[in-house]
């Protein structure tokens, strides 16, 4: 299995993320990372995160970034209203 798009230093320190504890980041980085690739057909998980230029691989954190945010806050059920924005990343990765 891969690692995540994001560590906890990125969401610590780049993102500046407060509401998530350093012990439960590695469980919920998995999640949102699986989500990700979930809704984009699994297609960064193929090619790999560095086959991205650096814009897209910031779209891809961040949007990784906000479904750990949804998960550590309402749960892995209400992840599917945020999918809409997914399938925008998900455009722009085809494009790449």
């Amino acid at each position: 299995m891969r690692d995540p798009y994001i560590d906890f230093d990125y969401y610590d320190k780049e993102y500046e993320g407060e509401s998530v504890k350093d012990s439960d980041f590695s469980k919920l980085s998995k999640r949102a990372s699986d989500v990700v690739d979930q809704l984009t057909g699994y297609k960064i998980a193929k090619s790999g995160l560095d086959s991205y230029d650096q814009f897209i691989q910031g779209l891809i954190k961040k949007e990784q970034l906000l479904k750990l945010n949804i998960i550590n806050l309402k749960g892995l059920k209400l992840i599917q209203p945020a999918k809409q924005r997914a399938m925008v990343v998900f455009r722009l990765v085809s494009l790449a």
